[in-house]
């Protein structure tokens, strides 16, 4: 009779244990290459969008704002911007070029009702508002320290409203009608003299930045700016330029 054989317990070896770890390690290595792959891409497209709608937010609000300038509800009332101060006689745009930080600024006027503040965004119109309760609005464009563009009404003294923050460059050209017939015959960067109150428009480039770094190597970036203050930087931000030319249509005969 043949002896009975004892059972054997079924299971791995050591070995095939970390053949199978090891195959195990490279799949999540490959699965978390793929997550870390869509993250990025995500934070890409994100942030994109974000630097795209900034860019489309700041022209919607730099037109309305500079679209005010020169508007009076007496059209015949040329008088009304012969205050002088910053604005020579006759002129509702005035502005600052080449900063520091090689930023520009812009100031225009406008008459409006008392209380007016054109950087929150109501209508300057006020023709049926008494004459007597009608003052000079003193709106200003500017890049702050913290690279933010900033909308200041000097005449009443509020606190600046922010347009778009992370601006890397701001500039302004003026359009100049020298022949007095409705159109731009040359650009200047700056306004004075017999031509202060023949600005017929405004061109504002705006360079925006991303906040972090979205690009997977630096990039070098080279943006060239009407009248020089070019801008030159190798990083991973992404930029996005709004460049726009507002008529003044007050100005136009």
């Amino acid at each position: 009779m043949k002896p009975l054989q004892p059972n054997r317990s079924a299971g791995f070896s050591l070995v095939e244990l970390m053949v199978a770890l090891v195959v195990s390690l490279v799949l999540l290595a490959g699965v978390l290459q793929i997550l870390l792959s869509n993250r990025n891409s995500f934070s890409f497209q994100r942030d994109m969008a974000g630097l795209q709608e900034n860019g489309r937010l700041a022209s919607f609000v730099i037109e309305n704002v500079v679209a005010h300038a020169g508007y009076r509800v007496e059209l015949d009332r040329n008088d009304l911007f012969d205050a002088g101060g910053v604005f020579a006689n006759g002129a509702f745009v005035t502005g600052t070029s080449g900063g520091a930080d090689g930023n520009d600024s812009l100031r225009l006027r406008f008459q409006a009702g008392t209380g007016h503040d054109g950087c929150n965004g109501p209508d300057a119109g006020v023709a049926e508002l008494p004459l007597s309760n009608l003052g000079m609005t003193d709106l200003e464009l500017y890049v702050n320290d913290q690279n933010s563009l900033l909308c200041r009404d000097r005449s009443s003294g509020s606190v600046p409203q922010p347009i778009v923050e992370n601006v890397a460059r701001f500039k302004v050209t003026y359009g100049i009608d020298t022949d007095r017939d409705g159109s731009v015959n040359t650009y200047a960067n700056s306004v004075g003299g017999a031509n202060a109150d023949n600005v017929v428009s405004v061109r504002l480039q705006l360079l925006l930045e991303s906040e972090d770094n979205i690009t997977p190597t630096a990039t070098s970036h080279n943006f060239a700016f009407a009248y020089g203050n070019d801008f030159t930087a190798t990083n991973r931000h992404a930029y996005q330029l709004v460049d726009q030319v507002v008529a003044l249509r007050n100005a136009i005969p």
